[in-house]
Formats: C-alpha cells, structure tokens, sequence
C-alpha cells in the first residue's frame, strides 16, 4: 500500500468517526432537551429559539462577509433570508408565554410571529435554487426583506390584520393548520429541486441541506399537532427545527470557511510542490534572511534538507568579493523601486565549492514586509563550455597559425629546391658538354675521371633536392601521382633486373623470386621504382662483397607482399623504431663510410602510404635487414592494363638509377 492510499484510508477513518461522534452526541443532547422539557418547557424553548436565532445571525453574518468572494449565490442567498427570519424567531422568543418580557399577553401574536418566520423560510428555501445559476444582488436582497419585514410586522402588532393562528383554550386554528402543511410543502418542493441540483454541491452538503429540509418538514407538521403552546408536540417542533437550523449551519461552515480553507490548503500544497519540483533553484529572503528554499537549490548547495538553508543570511551564499556589491545593487533597486534584477554572481556551496550562477531577484511585497524571490539558474556548465570553447578557438587558431607557417616553410623549401635544382641542371649540362669534348679532343684517362667525379657530385646533388622537393609537395598535399592498371610483378621484376650490374660490380649476387607471374594491381609506376630503387640502393650500399640481395614477391590475394632482403651490416635494435624518422641514420657507424641525408627511407614510407600499404623493417646486426611492403590490390576504373617493355623500364630507368646510385659508385 502505498502512502497515498494510507493517509486516503486514515481520512476516510477519520471522517468517519466524526460521524459517528456527532450522531451519538446529537440523540445524547435530544433526549437530554426531552428531559428537561418536561421540567422546565421554557428553559428548552428559550435555549432552542436562541440557538437557532445565533445559527441564522451566524449565516448572515457569513453572508454578509463574503459575498464578494463566494460563487455559492445559493448560500449566500439562505444566509442573508435566514437574518430576517431570525429576527421574527427573536421577537417569537421574547412574546412566547411565560417569557413576562412585555407587559400584555401576546400569545397568539407569538404564533403568529412564529408562522411569518415560517413562511418567510419556506419560501426563501423554494426561491433558492434560482440562484445556483445565477447570481443574487445582495442590496436589492436585504431591501426586499427588510420592507417585507416591516409590513409583516406592522400587521401583527399595530394593525393587528394577520390571521389568527391559535385560540386560548381551542387550540390552532385553521389558517396555523394549513400554512404548516403548505410550509412543508413549499420546503419538500424546494428539497426535490435542490436534488434535481445535486452536481452543485459536494456531497457532505448536500446531506446536510437535505436533512435540514426533513427536519424542518417534520418540524412544520409537529406544529399542527399541539393544543396548548406547551404541550409535546410543539416541544418536538422546536426540536426539530433547532436540529434543521443546526444542520444549515454546518452546510454553511463547510461551503463558506472549511471548504475554501481547505481548497486554499491543496492550492498552497499544490504551489508548494510545483515549486519543489522546478529544475530551477528559489529561495526567498526578508531582511537578508533565508525563509525559504525549493529542492533544486539545496541539491546547487549541497544542502541535505531546507533546515540547512533557512535561516541563514544570503551572504553566506555569495562569494565574499561580491558583497559589498549585492548591497549596493539590493539598496538601488529599493531606491529606484526596482521589481526586478538580473545579473551573474559566484555563489558558494555548504562544503566550500564555487559556483557560477544566473540570479533573478523579483521583490515581492508580503505582509507588510519586504520579501525576494531569487531564482538561481547554475551557469558552471555553461561557464565551463564557454570556457572549452575559448580554449578551442585558440587552439584552433594556434592550428591555423601553425598550418600557416608550415606551409610558408613548406613553401620555402620548394623554392629552395627549385633554385637550387635550376643552376645544378645548367652545371651538369655544362659537365656532360665538357665531357664529350674531351673524349673528342683529349682522350687521357686522368681527365675523364675527373668529369666523372663532376658527374658523380652532381646526381648527388640532384638526388638530395629531388628528396627535399618530394618530401615537401608530400607534406604540402601538392605530391602528383599517377595510378595506373599494370603487371606488378614485372614492374618490380624489371627493376631487379636493371641494378643487377651494380650490384655485381661489388661481388653481390641477386635473387629474384616470386610465387605469381603476374597481378595486375593500380600503382604509381614512378613511385614503386622510386621506393624500389632507393631499397636497393640501401642493400647494396650497406652489404659487402660476396653477399646477397633477395627480392621476393607474394600473393595474398587482396594485397601482395614484397620484401627486399640483404646479408648486410644490419641495423641495431635500439635504432629499429626509428629507421623512418626523417634526418635520422640508423647506423650512425657506417655514416662515415655511407654519406646520407636520413631523408630517403622517409619519403619511401611516405610513398607506400600513398599506395594505402604498410611498411615495416626487421633486422639483425651483422646478418642482414629485411624490408616488408604490403600493398591493397586495387583497380582503377574505366583504365586500361598499362604494358610497359624492359626496354621502357631500362631507358626511363638509367637517369634514376644514376641518381639514386650516386654516393655509391663512380660513374662509368
């Protein structure tokens, strides 16, 4: 059961021994007003009269003070009647016989008094439910029944025209006889359309309205049964009529007070709840104290119940630098009147965290008092991605700045490159023309090998900016290529082929082998003999004589392997991981002997990763380096399969391999 459904059945327990309590407390005081009756009849007429004039002062009273709030025209409509009929129950009581108020004997005056109350109740009670739909004009109200009253009254006791309603020692008369039947009549009339209406009511009023209509029913026909103006009958109608006006009563209490006490209760308990559910945080202050705060601002302050907050002064919430400033922005804005104010403040939570907050301070007059509701918005998330974002656009101007300047150096080195390259060509053409003249003209060897060496520096030279202007259009994103559908295995077969002689100049013997004669595959043909040819070159460079060379080519389908392996120097281990690094020699040993740049294996792996391969070295020192390419068998579309001849692949190859070969041979 849950604790909704718990206090929902606690209520209904409740209600009903409250119930229960007040029908044996009513037969306790009913047969304790029978008891008396028969003892002193004027004393129970007396309190009874009294009683139920109280109860309609009461009403009206009600009526009168809350008419311009109510929307039950319906009570307010008894309410005010009901004043006019207690005053004809007042005068009633006060000429009822035995009473010695006034100096005569008014005793059919009293009846008569008493059958105008009557009347003026029957009808007020057939009349009221006229006014569940409409609204009732309380002045225009009051003034009918105040001219009612006065003729009415006039008639009894100065003109002395009402009929008579009872005979000393004859009993009631005809007209008491029937105005009681047609009283009741009127009141079970009004009774069955206040059941026709029964929505307009909750149902604890209507019980009781429908009760007060019974009891007054058999009030009016008690009251046809008396003789003598002490005889039981009429006590009984007394009775009954205290128990009527009692039970209108409570129909009032509930409609007037007790229910919209009770709505207001929901409507604060409703607000309330609203307020602690908001995401937002509120609290509200009086004279720099916290009266009160919603769940969402103890969780911001790390409160574990309001008992934590209230209480405290604002300032305890907010950051010490900003004091002086809340006080002087609380003092203009009741300067300047301000109902409201929004600004940012750091706000600091129970266990000390700071915090940034939004804060909203709306003043709101209460109770002669100045109160402000704070809404407090947490910003530290905000502030914190306002802050990454910050962070990110420096960064990503940093980024810019620094793409910027490399390619400005990018820039520069290709330049560089292009100056450099443009003299070098027009040297080495000198050279070569210089040479064939000297073969013409003066054939000594000493000569020749001079122009060799000439020839020699310059491939070098050539060599080194070819790297440098490669190696920056690949930074720079400029690098050309050309894919084409071609016969790997060839490609790489005729390239063997053509360094062959280099290497047996040096006593190193090739091998080339392969477990498929041909794959066609897309492929920079000027980037695979470029990677191919500057491999090689490290082989035979760092291999002595009487060592070997293995080219090996294998299918795996999707991607073909090729792997150079030497019986060379090898490489140490602590220098593996960073064969690749550009500027940097594995074998700083052998740097003496093998003059380099620590460019070239660089641009080799630059050049496989532009294949979309992999490439990877293994090596052991005075055994031998193995180098693996892995390359994606790939095709280009709507391309022709490239055939290109040894004879292609030797003539294109010379000039390369001359460059790529030149710090290592002297050219013949």
């Amino acid at each position: 059961m849950t604790n909704s459904e718990i206090i929902i059945k606690s209520k209904l327990i409740d209600n009903s021994k409250n119930f229960y309590r007040e029908i044996v407390m009513g037969l306790l005081l009913l047969m304790a007003t029978i008891y008396l009756s028969l003892h002193n009849y004027i004393l129970v007429h007396t309190v009874v009269e009294v009683f139920s004039i109280i109860v309609a002062y009461m009403l009206l009273t009600i009526a009168i003070n809350t008419y311009q709030m109510t929307d039950n025209h319906y009570l307010l409509f008894l309410g005010v009647a009901y004043g006019f009929i207690a005053f004809f129950d007042l005068i009633h009581t006060l000429s009822f016989k035995g009473m010695g108020v006034f100096s005569k004997d008014l005793g059919d005056a009293s009846t008569q008094l008493r059958i105008i109350a009557r009347y003026m109740e029957g009808i007020t009670l057939l009349v009221a439910p006229m006014f569940l739909k409409r609204k009732v004009k309380v002045k225009a109200t009051m003034a009918f029944y105040v001219i009612t009253s006065v003729l009415l009254l006039l008639s009894v006791l100065y003109w002395e025209v009402f009929p008579t309603c009872i005979v000393a020692g004859g009993g009631l008369t005809t007209f008491k006889i029937v105005s009681e039947y047609i009283i009741a009549s009127m009141i079970a009339l009004s009774a069955i359309y206040l059941t026709k209406n029964k929505s307009s009511f909750t149902e604890k009023n209507y019980r009781m309205l429908i009760g007060s209509y019974i009891a007054s029913i058999l009030s009016a026909i008690a009251f046809t049964h008396y003789i003598d103006v002490y005889d039981f009958a009429n006590m009984i109608g007394h009775v009954l009529k205290g128990v009527s006006f009692y039970l209108i009563y409570k129909a009032f209490i509930e409609t007037s007070i007790k229910e919209p006490y009770k709505k207001l209760m929901e409507s604060e308990d409703w607000y309330r709840g609203v307020t602690q559910m908001l995401p937002t945080g509120l609290f509200i202050y009086t004279n720099y104290q916290c009266i009160f705060t919603n769940s969402a601002f103890q969780q911001m302050m790390g409160a574990k119940s309001q008992e934590d907050l209230i209480g405290k002064s604002i300032f305890d919430f907010i950051h010490p630098d900003s004091h002086l400033k809340i006080k002087n922005v609380i003092q203009v804005r009741k300067q300047q009147k301000k109902k409201e104010e929004i600004y940012e403040e750091k706000f600091i939570k129970l266990n000390g965290e700071v915090i940034d907050v939004e804060v909203r301070a709306i003043f709101l007059p209460h109770a002669n008092r100045e109160e402000t509701l704070v809404i407090v918005t947490d910003v530290t998330p905000q502030k914190e991605k306002e802050k990454l974002q910050r962070h990110i656009q420096y960064k990503q101007q940093q980024l810019k700045e620094s793409i910027e300047y490399d390619k400005l150096k990018t820039e520069f080195f290709s330049n560089l490159s292009h100056e450099m390259r443009t003299p070098l060509n027009v040297i080495f053409g000198t050279v070569q023309l210089l040479d064939l003249q000297f073969q013409a003209h003066d054939p000594s060897k000493k000569m020749q090998k001079q122009m060799k060496v000439l020839k020699q520096n310059c491939y070098r030279m050539l060599k080194l900016i070819n790297n440098l202007l490669d190696i920056t259009k690949i930074d720079a994103g400029y690098f050309e290529t050309g894919f084409e559908n071609c016969n790997i295995v060839s490609i790489i077969e005729d390239i063997t082929d053509s360094v062959i002689p280099y290497g047996e100049n040096k006593g190193i013997t090739f091998l080339f082998d392969t477990d498929i004669e041909e794959k066609i595959m897309a492929v920079d043909i000027n980037g695979i003999e470029r990677i191919m040819l500057n491999l090689l070159s490290n082989a035979i460079k760092f291999t002595d004589a009487g060592g070997s060379v293995n080219v090996n080519i294998y299918d795996k389908t999707e991607k073909i392997v090729i792997v150079i392996k030497d019986t060379g120097s090898g490489i140490p281990p602590d220098k593996l991981p960073f064969v690749f690094d550009r500027f940097r020699q594995a074998n700083e040993s052998l740097k003496k002997n093998h003059q380099g740049t620590g460019i070239g294996l660089s641009l080799v792996e630059s050049l496989v990763k532009i294949h979309d391969g992999d490439i990877r070295v293994e090596s052991e020192v005075d055994k031998g380096t193995s180098v693996f390419i892995e390359l994606p068998v790939t095709l280009q579309k709507n391309l022709e399969e490239t055939t290109a001849s040894l004879e292609d692949i030797e003539e294109n190859l010379v000039e390369k391999i001359n460059i790529e070969f030149s710090d290592i041979y002297t050219i013949k």
